[in-house]
């Protein structure tokens, strides 16, 4: 009898747990959010934040480490599509606004050269925040410092993924100069 009162205690503590846990996940329908007029947001990234991109001027660098850094620049103008999902991801899958000025995602100690600097920023509903994460390692997964911080990324790899998708990026030519 005892062992089935302890089965039924675990299966009920399991049910409530998943239950618990299911029902606080927030949930919304991605059709169903509305980005405010004035939303605008800029990204910078890579070895010592070479390419950026400026969703309010339409300023598109692929690098300013070049002999000629004029070739490496264009205008990109993001479809209301692709506004939305950098807007989601911003605003809903990671809050800028619950980050640090000054942020960097990887574990004490973790080190690279080169660095990479990343600045992601956004203006909405007359608010804005920065973040800035300048000269911190590359590195995977597992030298980050939790599951906030691989959000980060994973959110500034997946805006940087829509950018670099673009004609008018790939239109640019290759770069100069790399890392091996």
């Amino acid at each position: 009898m005892n062992k089935i009162k302890i089965l039924f205690f675990i299966f009920i503590t399991v049910i409530l747990l998943f239950s618990f846990t299911v029902f606080n996940q927030t949930t919304y329908d991605p059709s169903s959010v509305a980005v405010p007029e004035d939303f605008s947001f800029s990204v910078t990234w890579d070895c010592y934040g070479i390419s950026s991109y400026d969703s309010k001027t339409g300023t598109l660098v692929k690098t300013w480490d070049a002999t000629h850094p004029e070739d490496y620049i264009t205008t990109l103008q993001l479809t209301e599509d692709e506004l939305k999902s950098v807007y989601i991801k911003l605003t809903r899958d990671i809050d800028l606004y619950s980050f640090t000025e000054k942020y960097n995602p990887f574990r004490r100690g973790y080190d690279s050269r080169p660095t990479q600097t990343i600045i992601v920023s956004i203006e909405e509903n007359g608010k804005s925040k920065t973040v800035t994460c300048e000269n911190i390692a590359f590195g995977d997964e597992k030298w980050m410092k939790n599951k906030k911080a691989r959000n980060f990324m994973r959110v500034k790899n997946e805006i940087v993924d829509i950018i670099t998708d673009t004609d008018e990026w790939k239109a640019l030519p290759d770069y100069e100069f790399g890392y091996d």
